[in-house]
């Protein structure tokens, strides 16, 4: 595993499935720890969060989140 992007953290929209999917794996792949955020597939996330983390991938310990990440909608969920 590479560690180019080792202390980084990644916050990946759409990553559920598809491309996004794709795109959290290869960050997690580098080395940095991933938050995989979905709109309605909470399973299909929780396999994206599963398959990191049995490539010995790191996550934080929030490592999903639902929903848009605006600053308005982050702060109202606080």
């Amino acid at each position: 595993m590479s560690k180019k992007r080792q202390g980084k953290v990644a916050v990946v929209t759409g990553a559920s499935k598809g491309i996004g999917a794709s795109i959290a794996e290869a960050l997690a792949e580098e080395g940095a720890s991933v938050i995989v955020n979905y709109s309605s597939s909470k399973h299909a996330a929780e396999g994206v969060v599963a398959e990191i983390s049995a490539r010995g991938g790191r996550l934080p310990c929030r490592a999903m989140c639902r929903g848009p990440l605006t600053s308005r909608s982050a702060s109202a969920r606080s």
